[in-house]
């Protein structure tokens, strides 16, 4: 029993030191080593911390939960055209609005923000060829127990990139095209590999369908 107890208290101590690093208040966390037997003050000290950070996350999930309230299903976003873009649905760690478009018949989820569009907790597409040339790809772990087709927004411009259901042959992959819309300082062509993935088709650019800067408008003024 003691043995569990250490292990999820420490088990909590490193997931809130990780989410706490380098704030303001953050709680001290305690350092140990390997084997080491764990005296009652220290113990204690390790449930000091833990509740400090419970009781930042406490209040992190309530700051969340009242912004997604006050946002999602609430928020309209609109091209520089007043073409209208999307609802949304709810908002990324960053705090941007994510869409639900239908696109060539295909319900698309992506982030907005004011130049562009990105994806939503993916990266790629990845490509069979270094540079990021050749065919287009996704892992097959991205398409398992998917409730919606898999989509990636790239270059060149806006490009849409699709799962193709079909595509059954595994291709070794060769190199990762990232887009950070967050931080366009790390964004770029990444040569990587030992892996495989299933190509992806390029649908269509956006920067066809909408014209940034976008906006968004909350429903009821």
């Amino acid at each position: 029993m003691r043995k569990w107890f250490i292990s999820v208290l420490l088990a909590v101590v490193l997931f809130g030191s990780g989410l706490y690093v380098g704030a303001q208040n953050a709680a001290t966390i305690p350092t140990f080593t390997p084997g080491q037997i764990l005296t009652a003050a220290e113990l204690n000290a390790l449930g000091d911390v833990a509740s400090q950070l419970q009781n930042k996350l406490i209040l992190l999930q309530d700051d969340v939960t009242r912004l997604e309230s006050l946002t999602a299903g609430h928020l309209t976003i609109f091209d520089a055209n007043g073409v209208t873009i999307g609802e949304s649905i709810g908002l990324s760690f960053q705090g941007n609005p994510i869409v639900s478009m239908s696109i060539e018949g295909q319900v698309v989820v992506l982030g907005v923000r004011e130049d562009g569009f990105f994806n939503v907790g993916r990266v790629g597409p990845y490509f069979d060829g270094l540079d990021c040339t050749g065919i287009p790809l996704i892992t097959r772990r991205e398409t398992e127990n998917n409730l919606l087709i898999i989509v990636k927004v790239n270059a060149p411009g806006q490009t849409l990139y699709i799962e193709d259901s079909t595509a059954v042959d595994e291709i070794e992959v060769q190199s990762l095209l990232f887009q950070d819309f967050a931080d366009p300082r790390v964004s770029g062509c990444f040569n990587t590999g030992g892996f495989t993935g299933v190509s992806v088709i390029p649908l269509l650019d956006l920067d066809t369908l909408f014209t940034p800067p976008f906006t968004v408008v909350r429903k009821g003024g």
